[in-house]
């Protein structure tokens, strides 16, 4: 064989809908929420990585502040039929 990719299940976290308006504290513990119960079912399942999939900035910044680090790469998605 002349390649190797390794494969492995993750928990993704996508699609974050704000109230406009809403309070960054509020956001930030929504956040801190959602992390904690994506972490509890991960457990449950053995699974050792969360993703989350963003693109506000703000967001991204308490992200970090919650333990996830921004990738060095671009993500793909491939829907099965």
């Amino acid at each position: 064989m002349e390649a190797y990719i390794p494969t492995h299940n993750v928990k993704v976290l996508e699609s974050t809908a704000l109230r406009p308006g809403v309070e960054v504290s509020v956001s930030a513990a929504a956040l801190r929420d959602f992390t904690k119960a994506a972490e509890l079912m991960a457990s449950t399942q053995n699974i050792r990585e969360l993703y989350f999939l963003c693109r506000d900035d703000a967001l991204i910044a308490m992200a970090k502040n919650h333990g996830y680090e921004e990738m060095p790469f671009k993500v793909l998605r491939m829907k099965l039929k």
